[in-house]
């Protein structure tokens, strides 16, 4: 049953009193949720699975039930050099520092910012905010990112109700590894996580498949963000 989509699973499980005892078997969907997130276009504050929740133990998997039992091992190697490393890490940190003023650590050891003057009077006046996140696997500073959203959206008289999109970008498609998306890009489901969004209280959006060198996949979610601001398309 795992290579047919969700809609004949249930399709399926309209057919006969077995059938539909076996299409409620939680592991199944369980399955195809874990197979299906990395190809999501996008995700939200509403559609962000609970993936915490204890429903079903980790080693509980339908993967025991499929044939064979070994899948393989994947390796990948980045190339960049340790030059080129320490350039990308202290431009962050240029660009960090320009806008964001060190608090410390909190009791987890997480940096606190807080916004520079400059930013703090921008984010009191607009009525939404754009997060560019960089979804090439190995890239971003799970730490630094979280704490610089954290430090905007609660600074100075900014409210709950103002919307944060969040465009996860590639530099550039690559034919070759569009069809394997997952592998060239982070999930949107993994950098909601990474950028701890389902702990803040405003509404936010991650839109997966944005393409900086051609902008493809931005209008989606500029409309999302008109739309949480009250602007009428």
């Amino acid at each position: 049953m795992t290579f047919l989509s969700p809609a004949d699973i249930c399709r399926l499980g309209a057919t006969s009193r077995y059938w539909r005892a076996m299409v409620r078997d939680p592991l199944l969907w369980r399955y195809f949720l874990f197979r299906d997130m990395p190809y999501w276009t996008s995700i939200d504050h509403l559609t962000m699975p609970q993936m915490d929740a204890p429903v079903i133990h980790e080693d509980e998997s339908l993967e025991d039930r499929e044939e064979g039992s070994d899948k393989g091992l994947e390796l990948k190697f980045d190339y960049m050099s340790e030059a080129e490393r320490e350039q990308a890490r202290m431009q962050q940190q240029s660009i960090g520092s320009k806008l964001f003023i060190s608090e410390g650590l909190d009791e987890t050891g997480c940096p606190v910012y807080s916004p520079a003057p400059q930013v703090q009077q921008v984010c009191q006046v607009v009525d939404g905010f754009i997060y560019v996140a960089n979804a090439e696997p190995g890239r971003g500073d799970n730490t630094s990112e979280a704490a610089h959203i954290r430090a905007v959206l609660s600074s100075g008289r900014v409210t709950s109700t103002r919307p944060l999109l969040v465009l996860s970008c590639i530099a550039r498609e690559d034919p070759e590894t569009a069809r394997n998306q997952a592998s060239h890009r982070t999930p949107c489901v993994d950098m909601a996580k990474r950028l701890k969004l389902p702990k803040m209280a405003n509404p936010w959006m991650v839109v997966q498949d944005v393409v900086a060198e051609s902008l493809a996949g931005l209008l989606d979610g500029i409309s999302w963000l008109l739309k949480c601001s009250g602007v009428k398309l």
